[in-house]
């Protein structure tokens, strides 16, 4: 397997205002060719939202998405009845399937919410799921300067 080196510093970025962002792949408003996924992983975003700000309700089919909160709180609600908060240092696995809405917003209203999303499209077996989460946090504390895919 070849190995690739993206530094922090050449990750895309976006700041909205309420959001600020860094994208290590190819995502909203910022496009690099050379920087479409990892395989099946699709999305790896590293986001800090401002307090009571967040995702309007909105849709997914047929992935994976994992939420991974470094800082603060992030409130989840969605129409299969999905409803609570995620705090730092836990993880949220949600199977979008044939499709979920869903929404996350900071659950704070004064403090900041540090995240990583990681979206793909891949099917989680419930035995893999453990060590999944333990590779995507290897890379998360990697990605702090860089990260190796």
């Amino acid at each position: 397997m070849k190995t690739l080196l993206h530094k922090a510093v050449d990750r895309g970025q976006g700041d909205y205002g309420w959001l600020s962002t860094r994208y290590s792949f190819s995502f909203a408003d910022w496009y690099d060719e050379s920087r479409m996924g990892f395989g099946a992983l699709r999305v790896l975003n590293d986001d800090v939202i401002v307090g009571g700000a967040g995702f309007p309700t909105h849709g997914h089919r047929d992935m994976e998405i994992i939420t991974i909160v470094t800082e603060g709180a992030v409130a989840h609600k969605d129409n299969a009845g999905g409803n609570g908060v995620v705090r730092a240092g836990e993880v949220q696995v949600m199977s979008a399937g044939k499709g979920v809405l869903h929404s996350e917003y900071n659950a704070s209203e004064h403090d900041n919410l540090s995240l990583f999303f990681s979206f793909g499209y891949f099917q989680i077996k419930e035995e893999l799921l453990h060590d999944m989460i333990k590779k995507i946090l290897i890379l998360l504390n990697i990605a702090k300067g860089c990260f190796l895919l």
